[in-house]
């Protein structure tokens, strides 16, 4: 049995970090009916997603624009518009540098029609090719996104996924696994469309010639048509800004300026030791969630089971502590 001190408070998860998976996690539990705590180290939400006003001009700290995130099903469900979230999105949604014989940048722009004319220039097929493109990326976009995005082992997104391609599975599975060189050699026969392709792979910071290379130009190039390459209007902070009211609303409570300096297992239970911001321990009944980007350089978690042991860094953390699952009707934390 484990003795608390008079001062320690209890929840049913930690959030440690309010980065926006840190946010959508604490959102999710606070839906799920979890007493949930998130704490943050910095002075603001956002980790990555983080906006600086410099000289009167909002600066992105990190990321500035976010097709994933508008298509997310994940993001979609949490309704963020209600919450203050807006996207802006130019008519020239990306572009890529011109090279060799382009006079003119190869571009994704709003209306398909117009992206497919545009490469047509150079090539008639490439326009034909790329509406296709457009054409089968919608027939499969809401099974391969769930697939992506939302639970994991994917196995009934997945499932879907195989069911709306039919007997075209192999033939997909091949396309998916394509380096993006060659994939951008079989698709078109200008220089236009391998460009896009190979531009927005390039997001996924894989090498061209790497065989996942090519999911990733193909699935940055569908997503910058649709939604579109879209950014939050604001900066990159309004989207942080917008989690962090969601997850409040749906009762979990967001502390910034709280750095976890160990989380200590006993027993089975972990408690996390803030002593160094002047606030007392939290006894945790359920889970910690680890967030992005928030435990200090030198944090580290400390498991103490009947005094055998030993210190390592908080991403090894989650992968030996007990799981925890909810309860079917919304519950509180079941074993």
């Amino acid at each position: 049995m484990t003795t608390l001190r008079a001062d320690t408070e209890c929840v049913d998860a930690v959030v440690v970090g309010a980065g926006h998976h840190g946010l959508v996690a604490a959102a999710t539990l606070a839906d799920a009916g979890w007493d949930v705590l998130v704490l943050e180290a910095r002075n603001n939400v956002g980790g990555a997603v983080a906006s600086l006003d410099v000289d009167g001009w909002v600066m992105d700290e990190y990321s500035a624009c976010h097709p994933l995130a508008a298509a997310s099903p994940v993001l979609r469900g949490l309704d963020l518009s209600a919450y203050g979230l807006r996207w802006a999105q130019a008519d020239v949604q990306v572009a890529h540098v011109a090279s060799g014989d382009l006079t003119t940048a190869p571009a994704v722009y709003r209306d398909p029609e117009r992206t497919a004319a545009s490469l047509a220039v150079e090539h008639p097929q490439d326009g034909w090719t790329y509406l296709r493109l457009v054409e089968h990326y919608q027939s499969i976009k809401g099974p391969f996104l769930d697939a992506l995005l939302t639970r994991w082992p994917p196995i009934v997104p997945a499932a879907r996924l195989a069911a709306s391609v039919g007997m075209g599975l192999p033939d997909l599975a091949r396309f998916l696994l394509l380096p993006v060189t060659r994939m951008g050699e079989e698709l078109f026969r200008g220089d236009g469309g391998r460009l896009l392709l190979a531009g927005n792979a390039m997001h996924a910071d894989v090498p061209p010639t790497a065989s996942v290379s090519g999911v990733f130009g193909w699935l940055m190039t569908m997503l910058t048509q649709d939604p579109g390459f879209v950014a939050p209007v604001g900066g990159a902070q309004s989207l942080a800004d917008a989690l962090r009211r969601r997850a409040e609303a749906a009762g979990a409570r967001i502390e910034t300026s709280q750095p976890v300096e160990r989380i200590v297992v006993r027993g089975g239970a972990a408690c996390l030791d803030r002593s160094e911001s002047g606030c007392g321990p939290v006894q945790v009944l359920g889970v910690v969630v680890g967030g992005s980007g928030s435990v200090d350089e030198g944090g580290e978690v400390v498991v103490d089971e009947g005094g055998d042991g030993g210190s390592f860094g908080a991403g090894d953390f989650l992968g030996g502590f007990p799981r925890v699952g909810v309860d079917p009707d919304g519950s509180l934390p079941s074993p």
